[in-house]
């Protein structure tokens, strides 16, 4: 068991809980607590082979809260042509906004693919307009399409750390300031991720690429500690993938030094942990780079690709315990988008079969999930 929390430490190391060394404000319960089911609003399944982790009460209450219930599914959170500024006509409630986009920064621990979309519509909390909220509805309409979509968990034989580093050159129009992001995998299971806006003005892409290099590497540091004082390490190095070759290059290269004094600092980290064998940094093709949907808004064939391989997605088929219902309500699902198989009659009985067993449970969200698939299946066809 892990919680943070720095001004109750005190207390917790009375009840057995230790510090953790890799970061102080940790504290670490070695201890079996069983099977858990659900913690905060995070929905717990476990599988064959792992865990699924999701939201899909809490993501049922932010479309109540916001009053899209009822609303259309968008494919994206964001389009590829939205830019975000500060000008327009300023909300009447800017506190409703401030509640959304705070319900769904929560939502994003089990929901990476908007990241960059909350990120964006963030920086504009102190003076939100009504360009700002349509973005956020937008959003919010794309969870509802992928309102039982969570995070899968597979056991991996030999787990190694690998990371993907990106940014987006100068992408804020108002203070040309580039946004950068982040994957982290620990055997092929995404367990830390990052999407922001570079603090200062980067003179080149390959400056804004090494600051996200960077950036990306002191997470891993981080994490490598984390998992040396639980115990488990992976024994091969980490690697990072990039794709600016000039990036690569500086990395692994200490003889160009003289050419990146306005990038000094962070040149000596990574170059650091590259020489002394504890890092790795290795090229990789745009069309490959997992971190690209943390730092820009791309075209929905790219985007469900990148989303499948963050491995966030539906439930799995094969669910053990208290997935039942999920397991339910994604059979209901499936039926709906393979209407044109089989005999529409008799899957339109078992489907009304099933919707009666969920409608005994009384959860209202369970049976949105059912129409929103419905909805999603009518706007294909």
């Amino acid at each position: 068991m892990v919680l943070y929390g720095e001004s109750h430490g005190a207390f917790l190391i009375q009840f057995g809980f230790s510090y953790s060394l890799a970061d102080p404000s940790l504290f670490v319960y070695k201890k079996d607590l069983g099977y858990l089911s659900y913690f905060l609003g995070l929905e717990v399944a476990y599988t064959n082979s792992g865990l699924f982790l999701s939201q899909t009460k809490y993501a049922h209450d932010i479309l109540v809260r916001a009053g899209l219930v009822d609303s259309k599914p968008a494919a994206t959170p964001l389009a590829t042509t939205k830019r975000f500024t500060s000008h327009g006509t300023l909300l009447n409630d800017p506190t409703f906004y401030r509640s959304l986009v705070g319900a769904l920064q929560y939502l994003m621990i089990t929901c990476p693919d908007i990241s960059y979309a909350v990120n964006q519509v963030m920086y504009f909390l102190h003076a939100p307009t009504t360009d700002h909220f349509q973005a956020v509805k937008r959003i919010i309409r794309y969870v509802k399409g992928t309102l039982v979509y969570g995070l899968s968990f597979h056991h991996a034989s030999k787990p190694s750390l690998l990371g993907y580093s990106d940014a987006d050159w100068a992408r804020c129009i108002e203070t040309r300031r580039s946004t950068y992001g982040y994957s982290i995998f620990l055997g092929g299971n995404l367990i830390s991720w990052s999407a922001k806006k570079q603090p200062t003005v980067a003179r080149s892409s390959c400056e804004s690429e090494y600051r996200a290099l960077a950036n990306t590497a002191a997470e891993i540091v981080w994490i490598t500690h984390l998992l040396h004082e639980l115990y488990v390490l992976p024994s091969e190095r980490p690697t990072i993938l990039c794709d600016n070759k000039s990036t690569i290059f500086l990395s692994q290269n200490p003889i160009s030094i003289k050419r990146s004094k306005h990038i000094d600092i962070n040149y000596h980290f990574v170059c650091e942990l590259v020489s002394s064998g504890k890092l790795y940094t290795k090229f990789v093709p745009t069309t490959l780079q997992l971190a690209e949907i943390f730092t820009k808004s791309i075209p929905r064939s790219l985007f469900e690709s990148f989303r499948s391989k963050l491995h966030v997605g539906p439930p799995p088929v094969h669910l053990k315990g208290g997935g039942g219902r999920m397991m339910m309500v994604y059979v209901v699902m499936m039926m709906t988008m393979n209407s044109n198989e089989g005999d529409d009659k008799r899957k339109d009985d078992d489907s009304k079969k099933m919707v009666r067993v969920n409608e005994d449970d009384d959860d209202d969200y369970v049976m949105l999930m059912i129409k929103t698939m419905i909805d999603n299946d009518d706007d294909d066809d």
